[in-house]
């Protein structure tokens, strides 16, 4: 759980006191309320798969650079061995971008 959806919790009860608050005083009040917290709610969701999408992408991005740092580094007297620095380097510039 981030943060952000730590406090949406804790803010949640004085946001229901404050719509039954003004329920009480005039119960069509709350119908802008209610439609922007759907609003609100339907645009969260649909972001959060995004965010997630690309969590997932940068997650496999990072993996895929320190698979290669690691890989070079482990093997470092063989890569200068066979003369493959430019090549490990080529490998390492590709993730870096990707």
């Amino acid at each position: 759980m981030s943060s952000l959806t730590l406090v949406a919790l804790v803010d949640l009860p004085f946001v229901l006191l404050f719509v039954a608050i003004i329920a009480m005083i005039s119960w069509p009040l709350i119908i802008p309320i209610v439609i922007g917290a759907i609003l609100v709610l339907i645009y969260a969701l649909s972001a959060q798969a995004k965010m997630h999408a690309l969590s997932e992408t940068s997650m496999r991005a990072g993996s895929m650079r320190n698979s290669t740092l690691i890989e070079s580094l482990s093997n470092l007297e063989t890569v200068k061995s066979f003369g493959a620095e430019s090549r490990i380097q080529t490998i390492w510039e590709k993730t870096t971008i990707f």
